[in-house]
């Protein structure tokens, strides 16, 4: 109410489109339920609440002056996606004219059954460190907007478990890990009225977390791309032209040099095929760390000396690999 009087008794009508099962129909809370009755004429679709004694003062100090009623119902057809629905009803206080409500234009509520949409952006393959900034993105299209994004993580390819949950607002956070773990990053957004984004099949984005510069023996051209690092033959060629200009021949005593697989004291294709084939069938591969600088390390500003705490790159653990003769 906006007068200066208090109200006594005040009637609400709504008349339900053509399209509403009144079968369906249900009558939620209203304000004032003590002095409030309700009657559904079910041949005109007409619902009325009738407020009697209800004493309600102007609402010049609001809510103090005001009330609601509420109902629900289900259409015989399907609602499609971002359908308008507005509805006015009409109010009588005491003995005063009829007036609409609300006072200035229709009450308007947009059918949202879209789920939104997000996704993990994605991740360095290798990070140095046990921590990593993940980040993502998340749309409602047009949409009742975005409640939350949940973020979830499996580690080396186990069961994914949920990590973080994002308020609206929130696009990336940082992820403390493990070090020589891998993980797999995926997100499922909820919007605000309950819509849930499907499991997608694969991870949105992967990372692995080292301790320093460790490969797998026989990865020399130190691929990145990829983890577990792959051994092909052009890494082997690197070690064959590394070694060349480092030692020749069987010049290093009491083993093989290290391009020299076959032990033939030449440096040729047959070593690098046998290099390959050994690698290839360690179970569990060693890995140790390199005494030299790649171009990929120079290129991207890498520490020369390893930091405090990095394996121990002696000369004897620093590119020497002594694979047995057949």
């Amino acid at each position: 109410t906006g007068g200066a009087a208090t109200v006594a008794d005040i009637v609400v009508t709504d008349t339900l489109d053509e399209d509403i099962d009144l079968s369906t129909l249900v009558l939620g809370p209203v304000s004032h339920s003590l002095v409030c009755s309700t009657h559904i004429d079910y041949a005109k679709a007409v619902l009325t609440w009738t407020f009697t004694s209800i004493a309600l003062p102007d609402n010049n100090t609001p809510p103090e002056g005001e009330g609601f009623v509420c109902y629900g119902a289900r259409t015989y057809q399907p609602i499609l996606n971002e359908t308008e629905i507005t509805n006015r009803a009409a109010v009588k206080f005491d003995s005063d004219p009829w007036e609409l409500c609300p006072e200035y234009e229709p009450l308007l509520r947009t059918i949202d059954k879209q789920a939104p949409v997000s996704e993990v952006n994605s991740l360095p393959s290798l990070v140095i460190g046990d921590t990593v900034t993940v980040s993502w993105t998340r749309s409602d299209y047009t949409g009742s907007g975005i409640d939350k994004v949940e973020i979830y993580v499996s580690e080396d390819s186990g069961p994914y478990s949920l990590w973080y949950t994002a308020a609206s607002w929130e696009t990336s956070e940082q992820f403390q890990g493990d070090f020589d773990k891998c993980y797999e990053f995926y997100s499922v957004a909820t919007d605000n009225v309950g819509n849930i984004e499907g499991v997608p099949g694969s991870a949105d984005a992967s990372t692995c977390l080292l301790l320093g510069y460790l490969y797998l023996a026989g990865d020399a051209n130190m691929e990145v791309g990829t983890w577990p690092p792959r051994v092909i033959g052009s890494d082997v060629t690197y070690l064959v032209n590394y070694f060349r200009m480092m030692a020749p021949g069987c010049e290093l005593a009491g083993f093989y040099a290290s391009a020299d697989a076959n032990g033939d004291c030449l440096v040729i294709g047959s070593d690098v095929t046998f290099l390959v084939n050994y690698f290839r069938q360690l179970v569990s591969p060693v890995r140790y760390c390199v005494d030299y600088r790649p171009a990929w390390m120079v290129e991207n500003d890498a520490p020369e000396d390893p930091p405090e705490g990095w394996p121990d790159c002696g000369s004897e653990a620093a590119g020497v690999i002594t694979p047995p003769l057949e």
